[in-house]
């Protein structure tokens, strides 16, 4: 990625995020990131592509938070205390990050969603793994991995809408740990 192109896609980010729906104004677009008129469809193919390109920044800025989480944090500990340190590492990133936390939850409800199976699946290709080898070690329910990876996402919103609501419990470890908990119950065996 160039200097453009991530300047494009901080700027799309904003201007969705700050839009009611899950609308792309090219224009608007390179008004926000400074960039000259068709700057965005001389970096990107189609607005497919360029919103492709937004997703992904914001998932692997999310994916590069939770490793160096797990570089610090995951060494001796159980599956549950690791999980439940990604968990608020999570939650932490996207209450630091709204716009892309409004640009994600748009984007979960767009055709964009619906239509990009491929991208999807590659976007949460570590998760999976992850929650594949919870399954196989018996530790979660053998549900399908992406139903799985679906009640996760659903709980991690519901926790972020409500923490919007209430910004103080997001500093409330009690609140926050209760959240996690109620999502290992759903899916842990024991």
């Amino acid at each position: 990625m160039n200097i453009r192109q991530k300047e494009l896609i901080i700027g799309g980010i904003h201007v969705v995020a700050n839009q009611y729906f899950f609308e792309l104004n090219e224009r608007d677009v390179e008004q926000k990131s400074n960039t000259k008129r068709g700057a965005l469809y001389e970096s990107f193919s189609s607005k497919k592509d360029f919103i492709d390109a937004c997703l992904n920044f914001i998932l692997n800025e999310l994916l590069q938070s939770n490793n160096q989480y797990l570089a610090i944090n995951s060494d001796g500990k159980e599956v549950k205390e690791t999980s439940r340190g990604l968990w608020f590492n999570s939650i932490a990133w996207w209450l630091g990050n709204p716009d892309k936390l409004v640009f994600y939850k748009k984007y979960l409800n767009s055709k964009y969603y619906i239509d990009n199976k491929a991208l999807n699946t590659e976007c949460r290709m570590s998760y999976f793994l992850v929650g594949q080898k919870a399954i196989d070690s018996g530790i979660f329910k053998p549900l399908p991995i992406e139903f799985l990876h679906e009640l996760m996402i659903a709980q991690m919103l519901n926790t972020l809408n409500y923490l919007k609501k209430h910004p103080k419990l997001s500093a409330d470890t009690n609140f926050l740990d209760l959240s996690f908990e109620t999502l290992w119950d759903s899916l842990s065996v024991q």
